[in-house]
């Protein structure tokens, strides 16, 4: 079993990795967070989420997406997001907001994840909207 604490370094070089030691998963097997070789369906579905629910009360979540982002961090979980969902994220950056049904108003969650561009600057915003969006529910 192979954990973020046994980890002798981070997948990219990190400038500023205290941070990785506040994270949530640190000492959790690094297999929930990167995909195994072949995996796929139903069953990467699965690890996904779990390694994401790990993610979402976490300290240094934003440090942690912004990294992923600024880093191009090409697999795993980074900050809540699969390399799916970044992938999702860079390309809609600069895209309109998407209008919600009620009477054409953007909803903030969607403003914020539509309008939302890998600059660190705007990804504490994302990370705080998916949070109340979480809390919401």
């Amino acid at each position: 079993m192979n954990t973020f604490a046994s980890r002798p370094t981070a997948p990219t070089p990190v400038s500023a990795s205290d941070w990785q030691d506040r994270g949530s998963c640190r000492g959790t097997d690094t297999d929930m967070f990167f995909s195994p070789e072949g995996e796929r369906g139903h069953a990467r579905a699965r690890r996904e989420r779990a390694a994401k629910q790990i993610c979402q009360d976490c300290p240094v979540l934003t440090e942690c997406r912004t990294h992923a982002f600024t880093a191009a961090e090409p697999y795993g979980i980074w900050g809540g997001l699969s390399e799916t969902d970044r992938n999702r994220h860079r390309r809609r950056a600069g895209r309109a907001p998407r209008q919600s049904r009620d009477h054409g108003a953007t909803t903030r969650a969607h403003a914020v994840e539509r309008s939302e561009s890998t600059s660190p600057v705007t990804l504490p915003t994302l990370a705080e909207s998916s949070r109340s969006v979480r809390s919401a529910k």
